[in-house]
């Protein structure tokens, strides 16, 4: 029995035929036999192989950028963004526990996991893929950025600001990045 306040890391269901993985993937309910975090049987791993994301790819400002798809129209687009020299597949093991609620993407930044490599490299070009991908999946999006993917994060919020159109990012959630104010 669960006491209020308590975690539980139970595995979520095995799908039922005729089901997607993704009816079944979510947050663990239940305390799991195993250790949560290690050997064959966690239930982050589990679940990863239940819901694994499908393979995509979009033509964003001159480069073939990859991008995984957990749940289509679902709810709102939830964008997952990887550090430095990071891909998509970072977010394996947590982007199931949305599909529920969102509409869940991850994805690979130019020259990194299975996206395209561009000539040329500066700031705006990461700041782009993330509104390019936006763009490309027709509504905005609540984008999670972690490390370099939020630093990039940081930009692309500040390169759509500048513009008159609506906003691409609903709300920007930046996980241990970094970025320079313009008095730095």
């Amino acid at each position: 029995n669960a006491q209020p306040g308590s975690v539980n890391l139970s595995p979520a269901p095995a799908a039922a035929p005729g089901t997607q993985p993704s009816d079944v993937a979510g947050p663990p309910s239940a305390t799991p036999p195993e250790s949560p975090t290690a050997g064959p049987g966690a239930w982050w791993r589990r679940q990863v192989t239940a819901c694994p994301g499908a393979s995509h790819f979009a033509e964003v400002n001159g480069s073939r950028l990859h991008y995984l798809r957990w749940s289509e129209d679902r709810g709102p687009l939830l964008l997952f963004v990887h550090g430095f020299r990071g891909h998509a597949h970072w977010w394996d093991w947590i982007a199931p526990s949305f599909t529920r609620d969102f509409d869940v993407v991850a994805l690979d930044l130019s020259g990194m996991g299975d996206s395209a490599r561009r000539t040329h490299y500066d700031r705006p070009v990461f700041a782009q893929d993330i509104l390019g991908l936006i763009d490309h999946l027709g509504r905005p999006a609540r984008v999670v950025g972690h490390s370099f993917g939020g630093t990039s994060l940081v930009h692309a919020c500040a390169v759509n600001s500048e513009t008159s159109s609506p906003p691409k990012v609903e709300h920007a959630i930046v996980l241990d990045s970094w970025t320079r104010l313009p008095d730095d």
